[in-house]
């Protein structure tokens, strides 16, 4: 299966999950962004940690079909029952700064009994932060 087969089922099942109860969060990227490659493996072990929690989901811009919002990589977003709860275009440096952040996303939405659009306005200061879509 190529990267591109791939890509489509993740974006089915990421459609799919849009419409489950479960926080989703998402990461885009891109195949020449440096930040998004140091990203990955760091997103990847902390939604291991939430997955009975959280949907989380990592595409390629390049494979993906345009999606509204994504103006540049990394972008975080964060849909709880369907609608943006939150938006991040850029996810902090590498290393300790990026896992912090990936950590308190995870951390504040896996931990929501009744997750709903309203309980979500924090604000986060990562690189240009898009804000949250309400």
């Amino acid at each position: 299966m190529n990267e591109m087969q791939t890509a489509a089922e993740n974006f089915e099942r990421y459609q799919s999950a849009l419409k489950k109860d479960l926080p989703v969060i998402v990461v885009f990227k891109s195949l020449h962004c440096q930040l998004c490659k140091e990203l990955d493996p760091c997103f990847n072990r902390i939604a291991e940690q939430y997955a009975d929690q959280v949907a989380s989901f990592i595409f390629d811009t390049e494979y993906i079909p345009r999606v509204d919002g994504v103006e540049g990589t990394p972008t975080l977003k964060v849909f709880i029952n369907g609608k943006e709860v939150e938006s991040l275009l850029g996810i902090g440096l590498p290393g300790d700064e990026q896992k912090a952040v990936l950590e308190d996303v995870f951390d504040e939405y896996a931990n929501t009994e009744t997750p709903s659009q309203d309980n979500f306005h924090q604000h986060r200061q990562t690189g240009q932060d898009l804000g949250s879509s309400h």
